[in-house]
């Protein structure tokens, strides 16, 4: 059974909250699967699209914990599927993507600045940094982060450090070149100048978990941020997410550094308005 939140938006206030839930002939979270005719994805952890030389529009994927698949899907008369990647086997191996390897990798985001090839960033829980996948050119680069420290560690991306990256979103709006990062144990959320190469943070980790709303050095979230995503209503910029384990969704305004708690807040599958409404542990937000 697929579960679909429908989210309904008047500019950055949220007005309600629906959900509806459709049959399905392949399972819940997807698993690959080479079958004719019944081609799925299972356990699907991150995408984001791109669209080809054809005009073609291509989602590229990243699915599993115990082994990594990198994959895609591409639209056209029929839908095109293929594996990029697909290892039984773990590690932080770069070099071509046919002998690179992986470790949890979790969420993903392809460059919009680069408009010839996809160029895909990839959040990796287990190895504590970001990938880069050139898909054309066939290569894997580890861009940031190391295996040998979690502790969240500023500066340029050579020497930054992260706790279990697990979300990624591109800012290329109003002049922007910015990569953010949320992170699974730090329930932190970095920020990376992909023009200097300089990591900051947004929202400092804590000890201390929670759900308060308010300016970003006071705001507390849950021990686990999931899925970021940017929007922009004018000049005005939200970065939304999904805080897990407080079961709602939140928003931070990019211009006056504010968090608000957009829908939900109560564990469940109920209907509602604002902080009426219920989740039960969300991990994605589409914008």
């Amino acid at each position: 059974m697929l579960l679909v939140v429908v989210l309904l938006l008047r500019s950055s206030s949220l007005l309600s909250v629906a959900t509806f839930t459709e049959q399905q002939s392949f399972s819940q979270d997807y698993a690959v699967s080479s079958t004719p005719n019944h081609r799925h994805v299972e356990q699907t952890k991150g995408f984001d699209t791109f669209v080809n030389a054809s005009g073609a529009l291509v989602v590229y994927f990243s699915a599993w914990d115990d082994l990594t698949v990198f994959g895609r899907f591409t639209s056209g008369s029929t839908i095109d599927y293929d594996i990029l990647v697909n290892h039984s086997s773990t590690g932080w191996i770069d070099g071509a993507l046919s002998s690179a390897r992986f470790n949890e990798p979790k969420g993903i985001a392809i460059d919009p600045s680069i408009k010839d090839r996809p160029v895909i960033y990839a959040a990796e829980e287990g190895n504590y940094g970001v990938r880069r996948i050139d898909v054309y050119g066939g290569d894997v680069t580890t861009f940031t982060g190391n295996i040998s420290s979690q502790t969240p560690t500023d500066g340029p991306v050579s020497v930054a450090r992260f706790g279990q990256p697990y979300s990624l979103q591109f800012d290329c709006y109003g002049g922007s070149y910015t990569l953010y990062l949320s992170e699974k144990v730090n329930h932190g959320i970095r920020t990376i100048d992909m023009n200097t190469k300089i990591v900051n943070t947004l929202v400092a980790a804590s000890v201390t978990t929670g759900a308060t709303d308010g300016p970003l050095g006071s705001a507390l979230f849950s021990s686990f941020i999931a899925k970021l995503r940017l929007w922009r209503f004018g000049s005005k910029k939200m970065l939304y997410l999904a805080d897990t384990q407080n079961h709602r969704v939140r928003a931070i305004n990019l211009q006056n550094n504010q968090v608000t708690t957009l829908i939900g807040g109560n564990q469940g599958a109920g209907d509602g308005i604002g902080t009426n409404g219920y989740f039960d542990k969300p991990r994605r937000s589409i914008i």
